[in-house]
């Protein structure tokens, strides 16, 4: 039922034109069939060119291409062990995943690589962990990305990844819709604005938290440079 009523929500955020959905571990606490899960959800997992449902297998990675900015998405909900919140890739997808980074980082695009787990081994506590976190740097050593998005660990965080020539960001953001009195933790969403001039790409991060005393999201801190 939960994902029938998330479906019924996804197109208030936006059309799957317009939202691309990565699963987390919330979504996997144990094996389903897909046709009663995630079949709902599927218009904003599959890629552009994906004709057909299938399952989280083949449905993953993904690309969804807007403008010069490619959206690549992996899924890291697994069902895991009691008292444990961990995910895994799988060998498959890392394979995949390496060669769509091949193709759209040959084709000049600005790599997204969007997931839920920290992609950053020790990041995180272990038993929250991405398991083949390393595996995952190998591949982004090898062929490079321009960003990582996560999320999983319900606060803010900024590691730095291995890449041929340099190093990319991964950056975590918490919940958008935690109402926590803990600071750390309130409920926050982030904005990110590419600009691609002369080849040289630059992006821009903006925070908007909740503010219970303004009944809604404000603007905390001025953007900042991370690229």
């Amino acid at each position: 039922r939960e994902f029938q009523e998330a479906a019924a929500w996804l197109p208030r955020v936006g059309t799957p034109q317009q939202v691309t959905l990565v699963p987390g571990n919330h979504d996997a606490y144990r094996a389903e069939r897909w046709e009663q899960t995630f079949r709902h959800w599927t218009p904003y997992m599959r890629s552009d060119e994906a004709t057909r449902d299938g399952n989280l297998e083949s449905t993953f990675p993904n690309l969804r291409i807007r403008g010069s900015v490619a959206l690549i998405g992996v899924s890291t909900a697994v069902p895991s062990s009691l008292l444990l919140a961990t995910g895994r890739i799988g060998q498959r997808q890392l394979d995949a995943l390496s060669e769509l980074l091949r193709q759209t980082g040959s084709s000049g695009l600005f790599r997204i690589l969007l997931l839920h787990h920290p992609p950053a081994p020790g990041s995180i506590h272990w038993r929250k962990r991405l398991t083949d976190a390393q595996a995952l740097g190998a591949v982004l050593a090898e062929r490079g990305v321009e960003l990582v998005l996560h999320g999983h660990g319900h606060r803010s965080c900024l590691n730095w990844l291995p890449i041929p020539g340099g190093r990319a960001p991964a950056i975590g953001v918490r919940s958008a819709s935690e109402l926590s009195e803990r600071p750390a933790h309130r409920a926050e969403y982030h904005i990110y604005r590419i600009l691609n001039r002369s080849a040289a790409p630059r992006v821009s991060l903006s925070v908007r938290r909740y503010s219970t005393r303004a009944g809604g999201f404000v603007a905390v801190e001025n953007s900042q440079t991370i690229l």
